[in-house]
């Protein structure tokens, strides 16, 4: 079997689309420690920006939103996210129009599925955010996504507090969304990063745990339907609930 090999961009990826097709071969894949046959095949994809290109008009000219899907199922941490797409696309280019109807296509199951579970999770950290205020006023918020979708969501907070300065920290990626209450960027970091919260705010956060606390009725206490509410990998960023998950 051949496998194309990518890195996660756009334009490689198209670029792999573009040949894999062509060539009729099947698998697309930018995670390197497959677990390899005898007699297989590894193409390193170097982008070409005029074949990727060919692929995008191809998308364009039979569904004019699935390139904007695409980008977002990019954002996915899943293995096998990048056959999803190719295989999505090639059932559209067989097709020659849309698909999005063809709800019993294996395809577009998966590819529907996926696609659901980084919108889901945008729309989740849209209220799980907590913000805190540093010693230079600037309000810094952490958390620990499956998937990388800070960008998604940075225009939401963006529209919502547009004077005030902030950074949304994916600490799994060392991602920061930075908006300084005028223009925003995403920067990729390797150095580890220390925030020291303000007087005041470390004062709130222990004034809303005792509140907290004392609005909590022990023996109404409901682990199970908590969790249901709000899975327990994101306890550990609210201060109300970080030293207490189980």
């Amino acid at each position: 079997m051949t496998i194309f090999s990518i890195k996660k961009d756009l334009i490689s990826f198209f670029t792999a689309v573009f040949y894999a097709y062509s060539k009729k071969m099947p698998l697309i894949t930018a995670d390197c420690n497959l677990q390899l046959n005898f007699n297989d095949i590894i193409i390193d994809v170097t982008p070409e920006a005029d074949k990727a290109q060919r692929v995008i008009s191809l998308i364009n000219k039979y569904d004019k939103y699935l390139i904007n899907d695409i980008k977002t199922l990019f954002r996915s941490d899943e293995k096998d996210i990048f056959q999803t797409i190719f295989n999505y696309i090639k059932q559209l280019v067989i097709n020659k129009k849309s698909i999005r109807e063809h709800l019993s296509n294996p395809c577009v199951i998966i590819f529907n599925e996926k696609l659901c579970k980084v919108l889901h999770e945008v729309h989740r950290f849209t209220g799980f955010i907590r913000f805190a205020e540093n010693e230079e006023g600037i309000f810094y918020a952490h958390y620990t996504p499956d998937n990388d979708i800070t960008e998604l969501f940075m225009p939401h907070f963006i529209s919502r507090y547009k004077t005030m300065a902030f950074v949304i920290h994916d600490t799994s990626r060392n991602i920061f969304g930075v908006y300084n209450g005028k223009i925003s960027k995403i920067i990729k970091s390797d150095t580890p990063i220390t925030v020291y919260l303000s007087e005041n705010e470390c004062n709130f956060a222990e004034l809303w745990k005792l509140y907290y606390d004392t609005v909590s009725i022990e023996e109404r206490k409901n682990l199970k339907l908590m969790k249901n509410y709000m899975p327990v990998r994101y306890w550990k960023n609210l201060p109300e609930k970080n030293d207490v998950i189980k």
